[in-house]
C-alpha cells in the first residue's frame, strides 16, 4: 500500500522483538526515534543466563526484564530456555543459571527494595508473560 506521507501523519505500527539469545536492553532505546511510532507488541527473550567460560551466550533475566521495561511490550515471551543437553570439551565450560520471571522480581525487589510501597510488579502489570517451549504458539492480539 503506498501511503503519502508528506500530507499524512505518521501512523504507529506495531512491532515484535525477536531476540533468542537476548539483545543488549539500552539497544531498544532506539525504538522511542523511529518515525512511524513503533508500538512493541512482543518482546521474545529467554530468561536462561548462559556463559561459554567467560562468553556470554544468553543475556538472561535481568537483561530481559531491562528490555521489556524500555521496550514496554505489551507480552513478553520467554524463548530458548530449555534446557540444551551438551556434551564432550563444551560441557566442561558450560555455564547456565535458570531463572524465572519470579526469581528475578525478588532479587530485585531485595537489592533496590519497594519504591513508594509498591510492588516490583507495578510497571509490568499490564505485560501477558508467557513460557513458550519447543513446538508450543501463542496468539498475539
Amino acid at each position: 500500500m503506498f501511503r503519502d506521507t508528506a500530507s499524512a501523519p505518521e501512523m504507529p505500527t506495531e512491532g515484535i522483538v525477536y531476540t533468542p539469545h537476548g539483545i543488549n536492553a539500552d539497544s531498544l532505546k532506539i525504538l522511542a526515534l523511529a518515525s512511524p511510532p513503533i508500538s512493541v507488541l512482543a518482546l521474545l527473550h529467554g530468561l536462561h543466563d548462559i556463559k561459554l567460560s567467560r562468553k556470554q551466550l544468553n543475556l538472561g533475566a535481568h537483561n530481559a526484564l531491562r528490555a521489556q521495561r524500555i521496550s514496554s511490550a505489551k507480552y513478553w515471551v520467554s524463548t530458548h530456555d530449555e534446557v540444551k543437553r551438551a556434551g564432550g570439551l563444551v560441557n566442561r565450560f558450560l555455564k547456565r543459571k535458570i531463572w524465572t520471571i519470579e526469581d528475578v522480581l525478588k532479587e530485585e525487589e531485595r537489592k533496590k527494595g519497594r519504591i513508594d510501597g509498591e510492588s516490583p510488579l507495578a510497571d509490568l502489570r499490564d505485560v501477558q508473560f508467557a513460557n513458550l517451549e519447543s513446538g508450543e504458539s501463542l496468539l498475539l492480539a
